[in-house]
């Protein structure tokens, strides 16, 4: 049965398969350092575009295109957020009223955005509570400032940006499970890096062990010698 024969060859070289994964485990435990403190700030805006001015004929048709393109707005927003100039726009608000320096490029890489109709969250994960709270704050005081800039309209102070909660700290996340995961993953491919090792051993091995190892070689069995029970 080829199972069995399987079976006996990973027991002739148990020690490969074994062995293996404590190595792994070993240098992984000798070599873990935990992941770096993360936060998390969570801001919530209602983003609308305000209504056109001076339209006294068809108000309700004015006030009903304002909100129909509200969600063409709200559509592009997590482009917007993660793009080069609103990290940039960030980085100078930050530097004019928080009196903190953070680069364009750090900042472009906290951001995750999430919404529901037009009630976006603007998700910020940052290395300190400080920097999270301060891209929070920025990026809301950006889009309230700055308006339609990003989507090169005029006039640019067209949309309505409110904050429903900005939280003022951060809250740390939790660096576990990660370590465990990354440490079971290691293992689980030692341990498919030793049966490859011991069947690679076995093909390797010239002792003859069973009468089909002659078969593959062409050599005929003379006779064979029982083991002793």
């Amino acid at each position: 049965m080829e199972l069995r024969r399987y079976l006996a060859i990973i027991q002739r070289a148990w020690w490969l398969v074994i062995g293996v994964p404590l190595v792994v485990l070993a240098f992984s435990l000798l070599s873990f350092r935990p992941d770096p403190a993360r936060y998390r700030v969570t801001a919530k805006m209602a983003v609308t575009l305000d209504a056109i001015g001076g339209n006294e004929i068809l108000p309700d048709m004015n006030i009903y295109n304002s909100w129909q393109t509200s969600q063409f707005i709200v559509d592009d927003l997590p482009a917007i957020v993660r793009s080069q100039a609103f990290a940039t726009a960030v980085s100078q608000w930050i530097s004019q009223n928080r009196d903190m320096a953070l680069d364009a490029g750090t900042i472009q890489g906290t951001f995750d955005v999430e919404r529901e109709h037009r009630i976006v969250a603007l998700i910020v994960n940052a290395d300190s509570p400080e920097k999270a709270t301060a891209i929070a704050a920025g990026s809301v005081a950006v889009l309230q400032e700055q308006g339609l800039r990003f989507w090169n309209r005029a006039p640019a102070d067209g949309l309505a940006v409110s904050a429903l909660d900005l939280p003022t700290t951060a809250s740390a996340l939790s660096r576990w499970p990660q370590p465990i995961t990354r440490l079971a993953l290691r293992l689980m491919l030692a341990f498919v890096a030793g049966i490859g090792l011991t069947f690679l051993r076995h093909y390797l091995d010239q002792i003859v062990r069973e009468h089909t190892d002659l078969d593959g070689m062409g050599v005929p069995m003379l006779a064979a010698i029982p083991k002793e029970v």
